[in-house]
């Protein structure tokens, strides 16, 4: 969800300015490859893989949105500049995918089942920070 997060509240706050749309930056290759780079220096210094599992779910992000589709995004910069989009029905847009496109909401539901199993595995607070901290569910 790392693209999600970082793009779509710029996008909200900064798009009166002129800025890309809700799948911008943090939706590219080049992040998740400077993330997974960042994250193997990481590893190798300090013995710590974290960011290496966050720039693999990140890739994995973009693969589920389809952002290859969009290839000056997927490939940005090397394509030219991001494309722009108004943030004006963006939630009622959301809202028609989620109900209209099965590609949609069957990743959705997919989703919501790994958080089903996942709450299952998850017996206590001591368990949430295990996973957490260190990626493990037992």
């Amino acid at each position: 969800m790392l693209p999600d997060i970082i793009d779509k509240p710029f996008w909200l706050i900064a798009s009166g300015l002129g800025y890309a749309s809700g799948r911008s930056y943090a939706h590219t290759l080049l992040f998740s490859l400077v993330l997974l780079l960042g994250g193997f220096l990481l590893w190798r210094t300090k013995d710590k893989n974290w960011l290496v599992i966050v720039s693999i779910a990140s890739l994995c992000h973009i693969i589920l949105d389809g952002i290859w589709l969009n290839t000056t995004v997927f490939w940005w910069p090397l394509l030219g500049p991001l494309p722009h989009a108004a943030p004006e029905g963006f939630i009622p847009g959301v809202l028609l995918n989620l109900v209209t496109n099965p590609s949609t909401y069957l990743v959705e539901i997919a989703g919501l089942l790994m958080l089903v199993f996942m709450a299952r595995k998850w017996r206590g607070y001591s368990d949430v920070e295990r996973f957490l901290l260190r990626g493990k569910l037992n």
